[in-house]
């Protein structure tokens, strides 16, 4: 069975903040897209960082009243000031086995995707991304949860 690549597994639609918006409007994104990742545009519109759902985690002050969770922003507080930079990427031709590795040893939990150098990235994988394409891997193939990682590991090689 052939390995997936980034670009059977990445996210297509980005949705994106620019460098200058809120912290605020960056979790509004966050929430009203159901998404842990954005990319971050420079006042010229090209991506320059990424901000994680950990990053708005430590611009807000979250406070418990009563059974109820409010969090606030310092208005003053911008994505510029939380973003991760400079943004790392795979090819659309990357397999997932290869991006896991990187997630681990990089210690990040998404790349940007990209297809040409200089052109606009493609979509964005992420590990939920990934632990997707292993459920649906599994369940079409059940015999990979009986393979060892040397056996996955092989087969990508040869793909």
């Amino acid at each position: 069975m052939k390995i997936p690549n980034a670009a059977e597994t990445m996210t297509r639609k980005i949705q994106t903040v620019k460098m200058d918006d809120s912290i605020r409007t960056a979790f509004q994104v966050m929430q009203d897209y159901r998404i842990r990742h954005l990319p971050v545009r420079d006042p010229q519109g090209k991506i320059v960082g990424i901000l994680s759902d950990r990053d708005v985690t430590k611009a807000a002050q979250i406070s418990q009243v009563g059974i109820d969770t409010e969090i606030h922003f310092n208005n003053d507080d911008r994505v510029k000031d939380f973003m991760s930079w400079p943004v790392e990427t795979v090819t659309v031709r990357e397999n997932v086995i290869r991006i896991a590795e990187r997630m681990i040893e990089e210690k990040k939990s998404c790349f940007l995707v990209s297809g040409d150098i200089g052109h606009e990235p493609q979509g964005i994988i992420t590990s939920e991304d990934l632990l997707k394409t292993l459920v649906d891997l599994c369940k079409k193939e059940p015999s990979y949860m009986k393979m060892s990682l040397g056996d996955l590991w092989s087969e990508s090689v040869l793909v």
